[in-house]
């Protein structure tokens, strides 16, 4: 039965998620205090779906102040509830985000077996396209960083088709081509394949257009870094070089962009940049609490 008080409650959880989604990634201290008032009220409704999602994002914003523990512990919370509740978009959502944190921690095997156990459950929910393109993409990045490269452009295609349904139905694709198209220049210049990567790359430079704000953040400028160092154009590149330290430096939340930072230790690395290398630790060490991620592959010696 639809009662006043009923439709009340749904409206203001209704309007906390909107306001967490809108500042999810900007202040995530401010997230944790609108989950806890959102979990103190879903406790005392013993509403178990709301429970399940205060404390998913609880864990997604601990995960952006990089405290894993922490993170982790509500998403198991979240997910006990969210599998009650049978809000398995957002229990795909936690496994997606469990795959993150152990591919930081440097656990790849429980990444990966993340990842699947969040596959598992489009094949009872083909029409969530958005989990599906999250969980692809990612799948895809680890699968490339442990040398699996075909089975990463396999993973890579399988997100681009559910990125491109979303699509044509939603507008809550933004943001995601971009990411995909990245992953694929990048896979097919450790494949050697300049044709390959170039018609990614125009794809990508096409989709910029319709994303602005992707158009000088830093994964952006990782790409053209590494795509003009694949082709040799020394110009290019130390251009590209000063702009992805440029906008690294801009970055408030550097968790959120691990792997394009490791990538970019490993290209200075590989050049002699160690200044340069020194600036890029220190600001990613600026946010990492001493406790989390223990096996971090950013904790270079020296």
């Amino acid at each position: 039965e639809m009662t006043d008080k009923r439709v009340a409650d749904m409206n203001w959880y209704q309007e906390m998620t909107k306001e967490i989604r809108r500042i999810r990634f900007q202040d995530p201290k401010r997230v944790l205090s609108l989950a806890r008032s959102m979990l103190a009220r879903a406790e005392e409704e013993k509403n178990v779906g709301m429970i399940g999602l205060a404390h998913f994002w609880t864990g997604d914003a601990y995960y952006m102040l990089m405290d894993s523990e922490n993170s982790i512990a509500h998403i198991h919370e979240a997910m006990k509830s969210l599998n009650d509740a049978g809000d398995y978009d957002h229990l795909g959502q936690c496994y997606n985000l469990l795959g993150i944190i152990f591919s930081h921690q440097g656990d790849n095997s429980a990444a990966f077996q993340s990842y699947i156990r969040g596959i598992a459950i489009l094949r009872d929910h083909p029409d969530y396209d958005h989990l599906a393109t999250m969980l692809y993409a990612n799948c895809a990045e680890l699968c490339d960083r442990t040398g699996n490269l075909l089975d990463a452009r396999t993973m890579y295609l399988k997100s681009l088709i559910y990125c491109e349904r979303l699509q044509a139905k939603s507008s809550n694709y933004q943001g995601l081509l971009p990411v995909i198209y990245r992953g694929l220049v990048l896979l097919e210049i450790n494949l050697g394949n300049e044709g390959e990567a170039r018609a990614y790359l125009k794809r990508l430079n096409r989709e910029i257009q319709a994303c602005p704000e992707e158009k000088d953040c830093f994964e952006q400028y990782m790409v053209l870094l590494l795509f003009s160092a694949f082709l040799g154009k020394q110009e290019n590149v130390e251009s590209f070089e000063q702009k992805v330290l440029a906008s690294y430096l801009k970055i408030e939340y550097p968790i959120d962009y691990f792997w394009p930072t490791i990538s970019f230790l490993n290209y200075l690395e590989s050049k002699g940049k160690c200044p340069e290398m020194k600036i890029v630790l220190n600001h990613m060490d600026q946010g990492l609490n001493k406790d989390d991620f223990p096996d971090c592959q950013a904790r270079l010696a020296g």
